[in-house]
């Protein structure tokens, strides 16, 4: 029933064909495994003795293994003609390091914290790969306006899901357990339904339908790449912009961990309702926001969207109580209606069509350093001038970054 009505909104919006209703699909699956259990994963690092630094660490590391491998494994994903084949063995090793989350509470307790921290960086080895070749795969089957709506639909409907993702499992979580040992053994159930999951999303994947063949530079060398991404002046341009912003959003992700959960401390119920707060915004805009960057331009949309999301750091920074903390996610879930559609938006308009998964790859791979180092950079500001003043840099750093990628996108919108 929900697929038929899947069919008639795209309908409506002369959008339906097969690749359009299967990204949703997959939206779909990708999302729902992904909520089993990362709001909470936080709070699940700190219920096995993780600290301030485990939690800044969590948000760096993966950042770091992505900076290992996104370089050389856009390089030879550019290289192989079955694209989509490869990025399904990426996705299935993925998912496959879920299920070892799992048995994390089985090890020694003085390693639980950083064991769990370790399979979660090295999760992301394959999956940042995977990654950037799905981006790729999405600006090789959408085109120009069917692009923006296509992201702007899949993120409507699997927020929708996100939503009742999260209700379910913090519910669970909040009302099932009776002591401690049960809470962690709920945990471990997410983390094989999240595994489950996985797996349906991936066989999803592996159904998009090309509508062309992948391109393959079979004579492009692996310094020569560096090379032909670095001399494109529009997506070098683009790329340094982009870094100056993420750094500053990425350097909030921890803070407002530290928040949540060791100064307010937050439970699991009071995650979900931040959560649910995001989502349901999420849901309502999400519709303007592609109608947004239609009618008036990525730039634009992107310097709004930046702007707010420095405002976000300060509300943050100076909420006083868990619900006026979590009225904060009220305003965060609008900016994030169509924060992650004007950057991809963004960042597919900057590459071009030409061995674009090794431009994605060098994209999101310095943007990864930007996560593995920003957290240790707001660490150090968190010991040295405390969590507020921290947050005040991160929101400084957030609006100067959106005011450069105006000026980008706008220069890439006139081209």
């Amino acid at each position: 029933m929900f697929q038929k009505y899947i069919k008639n909104f795209l309908m409506n919006m002369r959008l339906q064909n097969f690749n359009v209703l299967n990204f949703i699909i997959y939206g779909l699956l990708y999302d729902s495994m992904l909520n089993v259990y990362k709001p909470f994963s936080i709070k699940f690092l700190q219920r096995i003795g993780g600290n301030e630094f485990h939690i800044s660490l969590n948000n760096s590391l993966p950042g770091l293994f992505a900076v290992l491998a996104l370089i050389p494994g856009s390089y030879i994903m550019n290289k192989i003609v079955n694209k989509k084949r490869a990025t399904v063995i990426l996705f299935s090793i993925s998912r496959s390091i879920i299920l070892l989350l799992a048995f994390v509470p089985f090890l020694p307790t003085a390693i639980q914290p950083i064991a769990f921290i370790l399979l979660i960086s090295l999760m992301n080895f394959p999956e940042s790969i995977a990654q950037s070749s799905l981006q790729n795969t999405l600006g090789t089957v959408f085109r120009g306006n069917e692009r923006a709506s296509a992201l702007s639909i899949r993120t409507k409907f699997g927020n929708i899901f996100v939503l009742i993702v999260t209700i379910l499992t913090a519910a669970i979580i909040t009302f099932v357990p009776k002591n401690e040992e049960q809470v962690i053994t709920t945990y471990q159930l997410f983390f094989i339904t999240a595994f489950i999951i996985g797996v349906f999303e991936v066989i999803t994947f592996n159904r998009f339908k090309l509508t062309a063949p992948p391109k393959v530079d079979a004579n492009l060398k692996f310094f020569s790449s560096f090379k032909l991404v670095f001399s494109d002046k529009k997506f070098v341009t683009f790329l340094l912009c982009s870094m100056f912003f993420h750094f500053g959003w990425y350097m909030g992700w921890p803070l407002n961990g530290i928040i949540q959960v060791k100064i307010l401390d937050a439970n699991e119920m009071w995650l979900a309702l931040m959560m649910v707060c995001n989502v349901v915004v999420i849901i309502l805009t999400s519709n303007f926001w592609g109608k947004f960057i239609q009618k008036r331009g990525n730039a634009l949309a992107i310097l709004l969207l930046a702007g707010g999301m420095g405002l976000n750091a300060l509300m943050c920074a100076l909420a006083p109580t868990l619900p006026l903390y979590t009225l904060t996610n009220v305003f965060v879930g609008f900016i994030n209606g169509g924060l992650g559609t004007a950057l991809l938006f963004g960042l597919l308009t900057a590459t071009p069509d030409h061995s674009r998964v090794v431009y994605i790859g060098i994209y999101n791979t310095l943007l990864n350093l930007c996560l593995g180092v920003s957290p240790f950079v707001a660490h150090y500001l968190l010991t040295k001038i405390g969590i507020t003043n921290a947050m005040f840099i991160s929101a400084t750093l957030r609006v100067l970054g959106g005011i450069l990628l105006f000026y980008a996108c706008k220069n890439n919108e006139k081209e």
